[in-house]
């Protein structure tokens, strides 16, 4: 296995796209066969949909629900991230979600971001041990601001913004399922390559201490 050589794991693929566009979904079917073949446990996404509409959430539930024998089939678990504007983006909705899907193969994907720029301000740490029961995969960054829109790349670095990321790392390694947590920041796409190794190199000293 050319991944376990080189010392590395695949956690899950990121699979970030509106499931309720037929077409999208349909691609996202072929990612989660793609994971099947390269051994992703998992694959992320947003719900889609919007909040606080009871019809909009309901189509997510019904969508995620039909996806399920496709995780099944393929042995790759749906984690399913709390989003900003997304049907399911607080701890009361992702409880609500995980109540009406299939807990054997969809799961949550934590991020506390996300639920740090919820419109209610939510305590992440507090919403991170509600949710410890259904998380199959978790991402970490900082961010300044709790805005809707994510910051610039800079304050995403851990240490970098305002988030109680020592509390929050301690509460992740209370989730007895969680293995691996996996660094997401976005918005370098167009950076050059030294300045990713820079935002790497620092999200790692930030990070060691913790580990």
């Amino acid at each position: 296995d050319k991944v376990a050589e080189r010392g590395l794991v695949i956690e899950s693929i990121g699979g970030s796209t509106n499931l309720l566009d037929d077409a999208l979904r349909a691609r996202f079917i072929k990612l989660m066969q793609a994971g099947q073949k390269i051994g992703a446990p998992a694959i992320t996404t947003g719900s889609g949909g919007r909040s606080d509409d009871d019809e909009s959430f309901k189509r997510v539930v019904q969508v995620i629900n039909e996806l399920t024998h496709v995780a099944r089939d393929t042995g790759v678990r749906i984690s399913i991230k709390p989003h900003v504007r997304s049907a399911v983006y607080n701890t009361e909705t992702a409880l609500r979600f995980m109540n009406e899907v299939d807990n054997e193969w969809v799961g949550i994907n934590y991020d506390a971001s996300h639920i740090w720029r919820t419109p209610q301000r939510e305590d992440p740490i507090e919403s991170l041990k509600t949710l410890t029961p259904y998380i199959v995969t978790a991402r970490i960054r900082d961010t300044l601001s709790r805005e809707l829109q994510i910051g610039p790349p800079e304050t995403q670095v851990p240490g970098k913004g305002a988030m109680p990321l020592p509390d929050i790392i301690s509460a992740l390694k209370q989730v007895p399922q969680l293995q691996y947590v996996t660094l997401e920041i976005v918005g370098t796409r167009e950076f050059p390559h030294a300045e990713v190794m820079r935002i790497i190199a620092e999200s790692k000293a930030y990070l060691a201490q913790y580990l």
